[in-house]
């Protein structure tokens, strides 16, 4: 059926070219003085004149209107090829008019290969659009200047130009309520006119419904006679298929239209120039109903309510544009009528709806002098170019052919919004050569008064603040430059020292309970890292050489060593170390009978280790003297044993005590403590309680329950080390320094995500550029697999990360990833089919992709504690520009060097960008690029909490990405234009950024859990149900910013959130 292959070349021709080129052709003027190529008017053989002659129309009616039923008896048309095939090319009418044509005026265009049911083939076909062909390019201005532009707007603000295609409707049936005369009949009952496009098949098959069209006042322009995608034709079965319609137009209704709309929007310069010298005009549309695509008995993917939707979203933006609209609706089904009719009045309350021909003042459409319709405009159409720049004393250019505002900001180093700030008034979706802009800022004169007194009055500047406790800067007088500062205390501990010392900024302390006189701070030290004395590392001083370390620290974190004399090889030096400080919880009091460390071990079920721990100055060679007072942990059981992964840095893990007896000296009997751990990569890992506050009653129950070595209780510390392997220390507190350095990590991180999320991000615009490469032999559905399935990569192949960095360290990592990126990335440039592309892009491109996020994105933790949240937001923020910054390169790219070149380009900038990233990430072991650690631990997966939230991941994964890939083409569907398409993921992409910064900054202060739990739950909703309501630009760029915003939070907290569980 000729309807269902409308519909789905339509599908495939619209999507493939409207992926980037929109708004951004130039318009001739539409009133040229001259020089366009000779147009004759078209001359037929053997016409009926009898025929036309019976409908005694022979000028624009002015009557009434005729309705009703059609008559019954059609006009004999004879001598017609067969209909709904291309005409046959050998016949003495065609070959008459080939000849008639010259044709040095044709540009040698390739003919496409493919047919009504697969769309032009544009493999091939260069990138630098050398026809303006409409179907691989938008391209509405002829690359040769003997040919017009085509008409696709009205010049005239909240302008109509109504039109449909594929008439007259034939009847299916003897009795077809939808054929026509039903769609000429409702205009006429609305006062209403139009352009109707017809097949000259359906003409020859309906005579009648097309000469009640005439009668009725409506203009009658050509839709060649079988409806092929003219692009894949021959010369002469292009001149074939437009004769035959001219002719039986002719024949029909006694006038020899001079405008023509090609199916699909399929035309290129050598149609065109075809068509033109045959005395016809191309007119093609700026705004597509979609009305051919609702679903129905012929096929179709929308549903009614979505074609609704655009109507409405175009009635609500009847007058955000300086010029009107052409708009594609069809008469070719039940369906299509239906719609018409539906829209039609609320159509003309909120446009002037007249034909298209009208709306660009197509006076006379017809060759036949005797018919003259109304225009808009009184000879030239509204909107015509100013010669006059719109400011004054700016530097202007003059608009020239060929020009495009892409090509004019080029030209003058100006971006897009600064050539419309200094043009305000103009619309740069059309521009007409002779049009002067201005290019740059307009000169002012201005005079300015400097001022020496900085006052005039007689107050005397202070040196006292504005307010209280505020950070100051004294210029020559006291002026607060911050919000004043709440009272604080703080403690700072090092290693080298086991004394505290708390700096109070205020007077004003606040308790948080009674303690003790004696001091409840006890700092203790754990060993991380042991070396081992040899012959010649044989003295304490040549370990602080070698280790860069104090004197102080070797004799805090080794108080046996005897650094006097030369060390004995094989003697352990612990040369890095944690600092642990605790506060204690319970004291138990010496007595007469409770007189011994071991009486107080055996009555508070304490351990030597924890004992001595707890109290370092307590001496248990001899009699405690009676009321010294001792830490006790009868109260609270010891921490629940739990696996951690200490190459996590400074994670938090909740858990509950509690209390065995005497819940009356608390708030309660559940307190929550927290659980930090050792971030030094250490094969053994260290596992203690500190720092442990109760909530609620702000009594301090913090003190070490119990020492975890690789799941074991032990009470010997001397257990704890790691492996053999000399390691520096860490910063001289035992803690990472929380800056310095680890800023330059995370600039180098924010790179590598800006490069993988920005890839990745950008697939949307790459598979719109490799639909329209491969047209016809690929669809939409099958290029999403390819990018889906190397975003996949990204997060799968994540577990090959540990075990390489493992064996090879983190820069070689880095290393390889980037080469298999890069490689991938320059392999697609060269691939001229749909499979090599699971290769390059979903397998190199993926794993590539995956071994430099998963390693770069575990390195930013381990420099921070305090501000981790900070810095992974950062890092994390990456990929929100990356794929603003890239969707915007690509689009570029393409329309300038084509999609080849483009690739390749950015896999230049990838790996650019990649080279200095690895200079500057470097894992925090003391500064040095160490590839311990155990690569793989197989218990993670006994925890059922790091599973969940492992299928979360999995889940989310298949979620994160489907803006990226579908809003240029949801936005294409729905009517909202292409350029809004690429431009949402933009913003998306955007917002994606602000949001991981934001997100993890926020989880610093709030919580990560709670940051991941609302990022997930709002970027749930967003997709699932404020996506399905964008039905208007508005609504599609605020669920870019506000959907783009919480999707971003996942990436930036995932990394501390798996510190937690595991």
């Amino acid at each position: 059926m000729a309807t269902k292959a409308i519909v789905l070349l339509a599908s495939v021709t619209i999507a493939a070219a409207q992926a980037q080129y929109a708004n951004t052709d130039t318009l001739a003027n539409p009133n040229p003085t001259g020089s366009f190529a000779p147009q004759p008017s078209p001359v037929f053989a053997n016409i009926n004149t009898k025929i036309a002659s019976s409908l005694h129309v022979t000028a624009v009616p002015t009557g009434a209107v005729p309705t009703g039923a059609l008559p019954t008896t059609a006009p004999a048309l004879s001598g017609y090829p067969t209909a709904w095939v291309t005409p046959p090319t050998n016949s003495a009418e065609v070959q008459a008019a080939y000849n008639a044509i010259d044709w040095s005026l044709v540009p040698k265009a390739a003919v496409h290969a493919g047919n009504s049911q697969t769309g032009p083939s544009l493999s091939g076909y260069p990138a630098s659009d050398p026809y303006c062909d409409w179907s691989y390019s938008l391209c509405n201005v002829p690359k040769v200047s003997y040919l017009p532009p085509d008409i696709y707007y009205c010049p005239s603000p909240d302008t109509w130009g109504l039109s449909y295609d594929d008439g007259p409707l034939n009847p299916e049936s003897a009795n077809d309520p939808s054929a026509e005369p039903n769609l000429y009949n409702f205009l006429a009952a609305y006062n209403q006119k139009a352009t109707l496009f017809y097949i000259g098949s359906n003409v020859l098959g309906f005579p009648q419904a097309a000469q009640r069209a005439l009668a009725d006042g409506h203009t009658i322009c050509v839709h060649t006679w079988s409806h092929p995608p003219m692009t894949t034709k021959t010369n002469l079965e292009v001149v074939a298929e437009l004769y035959w319609t001219l002719k039986v137009i002719k024949e029909t209704l006694g006038v020899t239209p001079r405008c023509w709309r090609p199916p699909y929007g399929d035309v290129d310069d050598r149609v065109r120039a075809i068509a033109w010298q045959m005395g016809m005009r191309t007119i093609i549309w700026d705004w597509d109903s979609n009305d051919w695509n609702i679903e129905g008995p012929d096929g179709g993917s929308l549903t009614a309510a979505t074609v609704d939707s655009y109507f409405n979203t175009w009635i609500a933006d009847a007058k955000k544009y300086n010029h009107g609209h052409i708009v594609l609706e069809h008469e070719l089904s039940s369906t299509t009528v239906s719609m018409a009719e539906k829209w039609l009045p609320s159509l003309q309350q909120a446009f002037k709806v007249v034909p298209a021909t009208e709306c660009f003042n197509i006076s006379n459409p017809y060759w036949e002098t005797n018919f003259r319709y109304p225009v808009l405009g009184p000879g030239t159409p509204s909107g015509s170019p100013s010669t006059t720049p719109t400011a004054s004393n700016c530097p202007t250019y003059t608009v020239k052919s060929g020009d495009s505002p892409y090509s004019i900001e080029q030209a003058y180093h100006i971006t897009a919004a600064q050539l419309q700030a200094f043009n305000p008034t103009v619309n740069f979706s059309v521009i007409y050569p002779g049009q002067v802009l201005c290019v740059g800022a307009p000169t002012t004169t201005t005079t300015s008064k400097t001022t020496t007194k900085a006052t005039t009055t007689s107050t005397k500047a202070t040196s006292t603040p504005t307010s209280g406790s505020c950070p100051t800067y004294t210029v020559k007088s006291v002026l607060c430059v911050g919000a004043p500062t709440t009272t604080t205390t703080s403690k700072t501990t090092t290693k080298a020292t086991t004394t505290s010392t708390k700096t109070t900024t205020s007077s004003t302390k606040t308790s948080t309970s009674a303690l003790p006189t004696s001091s409840p701070y006890i700092t203790s030290y754990r060993c991380a890292h042991y070396s081992t004395a040899t012959s010649t590392l044989n003295t304490c001083a040549k370990m602080e050489s070698r280790y860069g370390v104090s004197a102080s620290q070797i004799a805090a974190w080794n108080p046996t060593l005897n650094c006097s004399k030369n060390l004995t090889a094989g003697t352990r030096v612990c040369f890095s170390a944690i600092s642990v400080t605790y506060k204690c919880a319970h004291y138990a009091t010496a007595t007469s009978s409770l007189n011994t460390c071991a009486k107080m071990m055996s009555k508070y079920s304490v351990s030597s280790t924890n004992f001595a721990l707890w109290n370092p100055k307590v001496n248990c060679s001899k009699d405690l003297p009676v009321g010294e007072l001792i830490n006790d942990s009868t109260y609270y059981t010891a921490a629940k044993k739990v696996s951690f992964d200490v190459h996590k840095q400074l994670k938090i893990r909740e858990q509950w005590l509690f209390p065995k007896s005497a819940c009356a000296r608390s708030a309660g009997c559940a307190h929550r403590i927290f659980v930090t751990f050792d971030s030094i990569e250490t094969r053994k890992p260290v596992y203690l309680v500190k720092d442990i506050v109760d909530p609620l009653s702000r009594v301090y129950i913090d003190h070490p329950t119990m020492l975890v070595v690789q799941g074991q209780e032990q009470d010997d510390p001397s257990q704890v080390e790691s492996s053999n392997k000399d390691m520096p220390p860490k910063s001289s507190d035992g803690e990472p320094p929380d800056g310095g350095y680890g800023w330059a990590v995370v600039v180098g991180v924010f790179w590598v995500t800006f490069v993988v999320i920005g890839w990745s991000s950008s697939w949307g615009v790459l598979q719109l550029a490799f639909l329209k490469a491969f047209s016809g032999s690929v669809t939409l559905f099958q290029l999403a697999w390819v990018g889906s399935l190397g975003a996949a990569f990204i997060y799968v192949a994540g577990p090959v990360a540990g075990p390489l960095i493992s064996k090879f360290g983190v820069r070689s990592v880095l290393m390889i990833g980037t080469f298999s990126m890069v490689l991938g990335v320059q392999l697609t440039s060269l691939v001229q089919t749909l499979w090599p592309l699971f290769f390059t892009v979903s397998l190199l491109a993926g794993v590539g992709s995956s071994l430099l996020f998963v390693t770069s994105m575990s390195i930013p933790a381990r420099w921070f504690t305090k501000k981790q949240g900070l810095a992974l937001g950062i890092a994390a923020s990456g990929g929100g520009l990356g794929g603003t910054v890239f969707v915007e390169i690509l689009t570029k790219l393409i329309d300038t060097v084509g999609l080849t070149w483009a690739i390749r380009i950015e896999g230049f900038i990838f790996l650019a960008l990649l080279i200095g990233s690895i200079a500057l990430i470097k894992p925090y072991v003391g500064g040095h690029d160490d590839p311990g650690g155990s690569p793989w631990d197989p218990s993670l997966f006994k925890n059922i909490h790091y599973d969940f939230l492992l299928l979360s991941a999995f889940i989310y994964a298949f979620a994160y990405l489907v803006p990226f890939f579908y809003l240029p083409s949801y936005a294409e569907a729905g009517g909202l234009g292409t350029v809004n398409g690429a431009a949402s993921v933009a913003v998306y992409s955007a917002a994606n950024g602000i949001g991981r910064f934001a997100l993890a900054a926020m989880g610093d202060h709030a919580g990560n859990f709670n940051m991941l739990i609302i990022s997930n739950l709002l970027s749930g909703f967003m997709l699932l149900v404020a996506w399905n309501a964008t039905q208007n630009v508005g609504a599609l760029y605020t669920f870019a910013i506000i959907g783009g915003f919480f999707s971003g939070g996942y990436w930036s907290v995932i990394t501390a959130v798996v510190g937690q569980v595991v």
